[in-house]
């Protein structure tokens, strides 16, 4: 840690501060009604958050100051990443209705108060380490709107505009549902990695960049 400013900065944290600026990046591009190249960069969120974790538990020498405040800086990005920008890209996607919004509202709510949630559960360990998760991982919408932005490229705006917030209030709920979740293997996590990575091409070769 450095003698003058606060925080960490070393490669413990470094992927997450990473997924940090490619989530800004995204809501910016996303404003800009860019969307693709937002999903994409969403979609990176969401493997660095994959393996921030693991890179983190690998440093054998952390301390249990660096430990407790890579818990919780990871949960600001995520809540930034995954709480935020998916928001922003449904907002560019034309879900702008007064229930788009309140959809919105809830989502991220939700995604607040699970993310919190896990805080309390892993400062209540001396280890910090968790077995489970309580509720969907918040990182979860990285895995579904790629695949619902490429099915934009097919399917009837009209058809997708009742699709999305549906999808985003199921997501939301599974967020908070007292429901436990075995942690992903990192052979589950690799699958997964190879359908966004799909999706994610799909919207590439596709060429269409989405606007409402």
């Amino acid at each position: 840690m450095s003698k003058k400013f606060v925080g960490f900065w070393n490669v413990s944290v470094i992927l997450t501060y990473i997924e940090l600026c490619i989530a800004v990046g995204s809501i910016c591009a996303a404003a800009d009604g860019k969307v693709w190249p937002a999903v994409i960069g969403l979609a990176l969120c969401g493997l660095c958050d994959m393996f921030d974790g693991r890179i983190a538990r690998s440093m054998k020498m952390r301390s249990g100051r660096e430990k407790l405040f890579g818990v919780q800086i990871d949960t600001v990005c995520d809540m930034v990443s995954f709480g935020l920008t998916p928001v922003i890209i449904g907002y560019a996607l034309g879900m702008r209705g007064v229930f788009d919004i309140l959809v919105f509202l809830f989502f991220a709510v939700c995604g607040g108060v699970r993310l919190a949630y896990f805080n309390t559960q892993a400062i209540a360990r001396p280890d910090l380490k968790m077995d489970h998760f309580t509720g969907v991982p918040i990182p979860f919408i990285c895995y579904v709107l790629p695949f619902l932005v490429l099915l934009m490229c097919f399917v009837p705006f009209s058809v997708m505009r009742v699709i999305l917030p549906i999808a985003y209030l199921l997501i939301a709920v599974g967020y908070i549902l007292k429901v436990r979740i075995a942690k992903m293997s990192l052979r589950t996590g690799l699958i997964m990695v190879a359908v966004e990575a799909a999706c994610v091409l799909g919207l590439f070769l596709a060429g269409n960049v989405i606007t409402a």
